[in-house]
């Protein structure tokens, strides 16, 4: 059996610590060895970093990326060179320039799609359908895919839980319905996951507990067997990497 591991951060584009603490995430990246990772809220100042602690710009680099910001902030997908990705970008319907960045790798001989996203902010439940409705109908052309990033809304509960509201994330059970969460699919149900998360990470300045943050999958051959949360433990005083934990999910397959 074959491991391939995937992240999905949001670095938070926030100036507070922000050398350290992007310091600190690529550190992870190095540590984890992950094959694939999708960061959202990249902005200049992380670029840079990231760049020079990884050698991006030469051509013998570990590692192959791909970036977008048509707006103060975007996406960055990274993946390692040996899987030789074809990338791509999808404009999704947004009045705040989101894009979802893809990369089609061939694994097990087989077309296979990975895409990292961070969906509209905010009070825009109806955007964030029509932008998962949009990435459903590009990956439905692939028989395994695996997406990744900040859904900007939580599994357990709305941000304005208003008694008698619908759940928004029962909007995954019908857009994306051959999908898998892979958190609590492969958690019991008192581990909540949460990546948004006011009593551990004192860079959060109110009272919010939120599992903002998925990797879901559908597929033929790929099997998650863990993820875990990253960057729970501080770097400093009262300083974590970002206001939102990362997220490491490995993946076993079946090489021909």
């Amino acid at each position: 059996m074959k491991s391939l591991k995937v992240i999905s951060f949001n670095i938070w584009f926030d100036d507070n610590e922000q050398e350290l603490r992007y310091k600190s995430i690529v550190d992870t990246i190095k540590k984890t060895n992950a094959d694939i990772i999708g960061f959202q809220e990249v902005i200049p100042e992380f670029e840079e970093i990231i760049e020079r602690e990884l050698n991006l710009q030469k051509e013998n680099s570990e590692y192959i990326s791909k970036k977008y910001r048509r707006a103060s902030y975007g996406c960055m997908l990274l993946v390692k060179r040996s899987l030789e990705p074809n990338f791509s970008e999808i404009i999704l319907p947004s009045r705040m320039e989101r894009t979802m960045i893809a990369a089609e790798i061939y694994l097990c001989d087989e077309r296979t799609v990975f895409g990292t996203v961070h969906l509209e902010s905010l009070s825009n439940h109806s955007t964030r359908i029509q932008q998962l409705a949009m990435i459903q109908r590009e990956f439905s052309n692939f028989k395994s895919s695996v997406l990744f990033g900040d859904f900007n809304f939580c599994s357990y509960r709305n941000y304005h839980d208003i008694e008698g509201d619908p759940l928004e994330n029962d909007c995954l059970n019908e857009i994306m319905y051959d999908y898998i969460d892979i958190w609590p699919h492969l958690h019991k149900d008192d581990e909540k996951g949460y990546t948004f998360n006011s009593e551990i990470n004192q860079m959060i300045d109110h009272d919010e507990m939120m599992r903002y943050d998925r990797v879901i999958y559908r597929g033929t051959f790929l099997k998650p067997i863990s993820i875990e949360l990253l960057g729970t433990e501080p770097i400093g005083e009262n300083v974590w990497q970002s206001d939102h934990f990362g997220l490491l999910a490995t993946f076993e397959y079946q090489e021909n």
